[in-house]
C-alpha cells in the first residue's frame, strides 16, 4: 500500500495503522473508514495545493478555504490521510459529489489557465501517481481532483476556478 507523500512514521513504513501528521491535530486512522461528509448540511468544498510549490507557504489551502467560505478535506474528514490512496479517492469523490459548490484554487498548480490541459492529463494518471521534480517527489492528488472535476459535467458545472485570488474562466 502506498503512503501519502510527506508522511513519516517512527515505525518505518506506513500502512493502514499510520499516524497522520497533516493538519492541526494528529489522528490515528488504523484502517478505519473516514468520517462521512457533513450529512444533510450543504457545504462548499475547496481544493488546491495545501502548500505552495514555489513559496512553500504551508497555509495556501487553509487561507483559500477561508477566503471562499468553504471546507477543505481536513475540515470534513477530521484528518488528511485516511490510510490509502483508494480511501482518499473515495472520500474526495464523495465530498465533490456532496458539495453544493466546489472552489478550485489553481495557485501553485498552474501559472496560467492555458497550462490546465497538462494538469488534467497528469491527473488522469491516477491519484497515486507520483513524479520527480527538482524539489523532490510531487504527488498527483490535486491534479487528480482537477481532472476528476473536468471529466464530470455535473462536478464541472458547480465548480469555480481561481488563480491569483480571482475567478478565472475555464474552457
Amino acid at each position: 500500500m502506498a503512503a501519502a507523500p510527506g508522511l513519516a512514521s517512527s515505525a518505518g513504513s506506513l500502512g493502514d495503522d499510520a499516524l497522520s501528521t497533516f493538519g492541526d491535530d494528529a489522528a490515528r486512522v488504523a484502517g478505519a473508514e473516514a468520517a462521512a461528509p457533513i450529512g444533510d448540511d450543504a457545504f462548499d468544498f475547496a481544493i488546491g495545493l495545501a502548500r505552495h510549490q514555489t513559496t512553500k507557504s504551508p497555509t495556501l489551502l487553509e487561507n483559500f478555504t477561508k477566503h471562499v467560505g468553504a471546507k477543505h478535506y481536513g475540515d470534513i474528514y477530521r484528518h488528511w490521510w485516511p490510510g490509502s490512496y483508494e480511501k482518499l479517492a473515495r472520500n474526495v469523490t464523495t465530498a465533490l459529489n456532496d458539495a453544493k459548490h466546489i472552489h478550485v484554487n489553481l495557485d501553485g498548480v498552474v501559472k496560467c489557465v492555458d497550462d490546465l490541459p497538462n494538469i488534467i492529463q497528469r491527473g488522469a494518471k491516477g491519484i497515486d501517481y507520483q513524479e520527480w521534480a527538482e524539489n523532490g517527489m510531487i504527488s498527483n492528488i490535486t491534479n487528480w481532483e482537477i481532472s476528476t472535476i473536468m471529466a464530470n459535467p455535473a462536478l464541472k458545472s458547480k465548480a469555480t476556478f481561481y488563480l491569483g485570488g480571482k475567478e478565472v474562466s475555464i474552457p
